[in-house]
């Protein structure tokens, strides 16, 4: 029943905006946006939390091989964007020696709601990720297979964190630990593990009491 449901993929990266001189974290992002007759909104290009990261979005994919294709885009479009200003793009889940102090906050709501809701912790986030989505169109059996895959799914989780190596410095120091985005997100209150569900059900009551306590929106 399962293999019938279709499914489509999408990807976002978070980049690193550096300068080429200090090789430190070059809070530029604004002006990225601000350059609307180089890339259109189509190309997926989008602000983070901080001025020093830039995000692409894919489009939605319905493989991989399409999915790997949209990363090699986005990919591009960003590089070149920083290269027509003389800057330098990097992908790593942290920066060697960047601190979270010195980075300027993007403009906007949502922004300034996760500052509101978690202050110092929130500032402190100067960490950048690549998220893999997966869509589970509206057929029958859909809801029951997506629950299924995310319990199976926090089985296999700590290899994933296995594969995710690219930050072993935090602040200039080596922290002995490679995926040391890992430790630095966890100070966040909504991350972790999720649970598990026995049903799509469950899992709809569960979001539904977040909402009402005001833990998501």
């Amino acid at each position: 029943m399962f293999s019938d449901i279709p499914l489509t993929l999408g990807i976002e990266e978070e980049y690193q905006i550096v300068h080429p001189d200090t090789r430190d974290l070059h809070s530029y992002m604004q002006q990225f946006l601000d350059s609307g007759q180089r890339v259109t909104p189509a190309s997926g290009l989008k602000p983070e939390f901080m001025t020093s990261q830039a995000e692409m979005s894919s489009h939605i994919c319905s493989d991989v091989h399409e999915l790997r294709a949209e990363l090699t885009r986005m990919l591009r479009i960003v590089c070149e964007l920083a290269e027509r200003d003389g800057l330098l793009i990097l992908a790593a889940s942290t920066h060697p020696f960047a601190h979270w102090a010195e980075q300027d906050i993007m403009a906007g709501d949502c922004y300034r709601t996760l500052l509101d809701d978690f202050r110092a912790i929130a500032q402190q986030l100067l960490v950048f990720g690549v998220h893999v989505h997966v869509g589970f169109r509206d057929a029958p059996g859909a809801q029951d297979l997506m629950t299924e895959v995310m319990n199976q799914l926090r089985y296999f989780l700590p290899h994933v964190l296995a594969l995710s190596t690219s930050s072993p410095f935090w602040q200039g120091r080596d922290t002995g630990l490679n995926p040391y985005r890992s430790v630095v997100f966890e100070i966040l209150p909504r991350t972790g593990i999720p649970l598990a569900f026995k049903s799509f059900a469950e899992y709809q009551q569960f979001v539904d009491v977040l909402g009402e306590v005001g833990s998501v929106i």
